[in-house]
C-alpha cells in the first residue's frame, strides 16, 4: 500500500512541475488539516504590514537554536552575515490568506518566533520567497515540511496543491508523521 501511494504522489509531483491543475480531478479540497487553494493575492502585498523587526528577536532565536542555523546546521561565531528568515515567507502566507487578515494578524505572522530562524544570508537569498515547491533545506528536510504545516495551521493558511505534493513526497520519507 505504501509503494502504491509513493507511487501516486511521485506521478503526480511530476504533472506537478508540467503545471497541471488536478484538484478537480483529484477533488483534493484538504490535506493533513489544511485547505487546498490557489495562492490568492486578495490585497495589495505591503511588506510593512507585518512590521518584522530584526532586534526583537535575535536574543529569542538564540535561546530556541543557539547560533545555528536549523537549515545547515552551521554554527555561527556571531551573527555577522546571518539572517532571521521568515520558514513561510511574508509574501507566500500574504497569498495563501493573510491578505484578509487584520494588521494585528500581520504583523503577529511577522513576528512570530516558531516562523522565524536563522540563516546563512546567501541562503536566505536563495530561498528568497519560495515555498516548499521553489525551495526545502538540503538537511532537516521532516522538520521543515511539519514546521511549515503547523504554521500553517497556526493561521489557517491555505495551501495550493503543489505544495502540497512537495511536502508529502518529503514526508514520505520520514520516519513518523501525522
Amino acid at each position: 500500500m505504501f509503494r502504491l501511494i509513493a507511487v501516486a504522489v511521485l506521478i503526480l509531483w511530476s504533472f506537478a512541475l508540467a503545471q497541471v491543475d488536478f484538484r478537480e480531478i483529484l477533488d483534493l479540497t484538504s490535506w493533513r488539516g489544511l485547505t487546498v487553494a490557489s495562492e490568492n493575492r486578495c490585497s495589495p502585498y505591503e511588506r510593512d504590514d507585518y512590521s518584522f523587526k530584526r532586534e526583537r528577536h535575535e536574543a529569542e532565536l538564540i535561546e530556541i537554536w543557539g547560533p545555528t542555523s536549523p537549515y545547515t546546521c552551521e554554527e555561527f561565531p556571531d551573527l555577522e552575515g546571518i539572517d532571521i528568515d521568515h520558514l513561510i515567507a511574508l509574501s507566500e502566507a500574504h497569498d495563501s490568506g493573510l491578505c484578509a487578515a487584520s494588521k494585528d494578524r500581520k504583523r503577529e505572522f511577522g513576528n512570530d518566533p516558531d516562523n522565524l530562524v536563522f540563516a546563512p544570508a546567501s541562503l536566505n537569498r536563495k530561498k528568497a520567497a519560495h515555498d516548499a515547491v521553489g525551495w526545502v533545506p538540503e538537511i532537516n528536510q521532516c522538520w521543515f515540511a511539519e514546521q511549515v504545516i503547523e504554521i500553517r495551521r497556526k493561521y489557517d493558511l491555505t495551501i495550493d496543491l503543489y505544495e502540497v505534493l512537495a511536502l508529502e513526497r518529503i514526508l514520505l520519507g520520514c520516519p513518523s508523521t501525522e
